[in-house]
């Protein structure tokens, strides 16, 4: 006997309408009325990215949820917030990505980028200003040492010196099914929806969602204006992989748990919150519901690492995760 999650009985197939253009029907009153490919907030229940929108804003305990074309994209119409002569702190354990584009901005767009020890928050204090600290970029678990960062205290510090800055969290190792830092003081959170809200390595997407009007509103003006946002078949292939996000999730950080205990009895220094050692684990436990399928160890020796990289049978060399076959690599020579 199968059992719904929910009440309805018949099953809820998606519609995908391969179009670049909706059309609604609306009163022509005085006032301009401008209607093009990313719909206005009052007319987004026509537009083929409102449903899986929808279901992200549920799940991540959001009020607004945006779709575009990858993870970095989402980045990238965050940063877009900012102008010269802000400034940003951020983590000093990050995707290789970020730093690529904070590296970028810093030199093109003339915004200081401190880095700094996360996993201690008193260390942000120094770097907080009241009027130029504009935005502090998180990770937890970082990418890929899983540093825990204790989001809600960092949010709390943060507001208390800088009322103005904008929190965000990258939570592509986490997703919303284990993690929702907008429950923890965070103003925008992203994912890349490649990973985990995917989970068949089959579409790029990314993901952005926040609680504030105002932030929404920018933020659906910077999608709108640089014409980023997810493809209608996208959406579809992004609405079946969050249907079985929980499922897929559980099994994998299971496994991830297993794997994690077993190179740890080989001697390797492992970094995954799921176990005891980790310095991170009360934290971690504190603000999230799991830990994730993403673990690294350290070798000390390259080639060991690049032997035991080419000598695996289960997993494929890649630098993505979270979907349903199993990834190995090495960050240091392929991010």
């Amino acid at each position: 006997m199968a059992v719904a999650p929910c009440r309805s009985t018949k099953p809820l197939p998606s519609k995908v309408s391969q179009e670049s253009l909706t059309t609604q029907e609306v009163e022509i009153r005085r006032e301009a009325i401008f209607v093009c490919l990313f719909p206005s907030p009052d007319l987004r229940e026509a537009h083929v990215n409102h449903i899986p929108e929808h279901h992200i804003a549920k799940i991540s305990s959001a009020a607004h949820a945006f779709t575009v074309s990858s993870g970095m994209a989402a980045l990238d119409v965050i940063l877009r917030l900012l102008k010269p002569g802000d400034e940003i702190i951020a983590g000093d354990d990050l995707y290789g990505g970020t730093n690529r584009l904070l590296t970028y901005i810093k030199t093109h767009v003339g915004v200081t980028v401190h880095h700094v020890d996360t996993t201690d928050p008193s260390t942000l204090h120094a770097f907080i200003h009241p009027s130029k600290t504009a935005m502090v970029l998180l990770e937890s678990p970082t990418n890929p040492l899983l540093k825990i960062a204790d989001l809600a205290r960092i949010s709390k510090d943060v507001k208390e010196r800088a009322p103005d800055a904008v929190i965000v969290v990258d939570n592509t190792m986490m997703s919303p099914y284990l993690q929702r830092p907008l429950e923890h003081g965070a103003d925008l959170v992203y994912d890349s929806g490649t990973k985990y809200l995917s989970g068949h390595h089959d579409l790029m997407a990314g993901v952005v969602t926040c609680n504030r009007d105002d932030l929404a509103k920018q933020l659906a003006f910077i999608i709108n204006s640089v014409g980023n946002a997810l493809t209608p078949m996208d959406s579809f292939f992004l609405l079946r992989g969050i249907k079985t996000l929980a499922v897929r999730m559980d099994k994998q950080q299971s496994n991830a748990q297993l794997v994690a205990e077993y190179l740890h009895a080989l001697g390797f220094d492992v970094h995954y919150p799921g176990l005891s050692e980790h310095p991170g684990r009360d934290i971690h436990q504190r603000i999230a519901n799991g830990n994730g399928a993403v673990l690294s160890f350290e070798t000390g020796n390259k080639e060991l690492s690049e032997k035991i990289v080419g000598g695996t049978r289960l997993w494929g060399i890649s630098v993505s995760f979270g979907c349903v076959n199993s990834l190995i690599s090495m960050p240091c020579v392929m991010s």
